[in-house]
């Protein structure tokens, strides 16, 4: 059975100031948002391999400690491609390099980073037990720390024995799953394996956002 991950279309937006504005008084009125200008994003408008400039893979088997059995592979069609308007990662059952399992594993390091922003990513879900597809925010520090000294932000985790239910999470050297003290929060979405579902971080003021819609991520 192939196993696909489906994303429509992922933005950014970062603040046109580079850091968020000061507490005001409690006397004062609340001060408006920071104003946004889309810093980054990709529609999946091209057909063939994701955008170069934009993504490159991870590839290897193992799953970075988190026991994955299939082997991420670079470039390979079967397993990333843009067809439709859709970033298709897809799952499958064959064997490769020591695994029954390939699939793929795309990051923008080193050629989208940010400190502050908003992100949104659409996305429809595979469905079934074992599958774990996730959306994730990792440092970028050129080895300086190492996890989770360096922090992660799990925009979307869905497992497959949990169907419909959306987990955001952060790790840090005090919250991290290792020790049991990550911080999660969960959101229903019971049509995100059918439906393409919004989902949407903030950085530095985190908060956590999931909807099963149709409609663009961004109007």
């Amino acid at each position: 059975m192939l196993t696909r991950l489906v994303l429509a279309a992922i933005v950014v937006g970062g603040t046109v100031s580079a850091m968020p504005p000061p507490l005001q008084p409690q006397s004062s009125p609340p001060s408006s948002p920071p104003a946004r200008r889309l810093v980054w994003s990709d529609e999946f408008d091209t057909p063939g391999a994701p955008d170069p400039s934009r993504w490159s893979y991870d590839v290897g088997g193992g799953g970075w400690g988190n026991h994955e059995l299939e082997f991420y592979t670079r470039d390979r069609r079967e397993n990333a491609r843009v067809e439709d308007g859709h970033l298709i990662i897809e799952a499958r059952p064959e064997r490769w390099e020591k695994r029954n399992y390939t699939s793929a594993r795309l990051v923008t390091k080193g050629k989208g980073d940010w400190t502050h922003a908003r992100i949104e990513v659409r996305a429809r879900l595979p469905k079934g037990r074992g599958s774990w597809p996730a959306i994730w925010l990792l440092a970028t520090t050129q080895g300086r720390l190492r996890w989770p000294d360096d922090g992660e932000v799990d925009i979307m985790e869905h497992v497959g024995f949990d169907p419909g239910i959306v987990h955001g999470s952060i790790h840090t050297r005090r919250y991290n799953h290792i020790i049991g003290t990550q911080k999660t929060a969960t959101i229903a979405v019971p049509d995100a394996v059918v439906e393409p579902a919004t989902v949407a971080v903030a950085i530095k003021s985190f908060f956590f956002v999931a909807r099963a819609t149709s409609s663009p991520a961004i109007r």
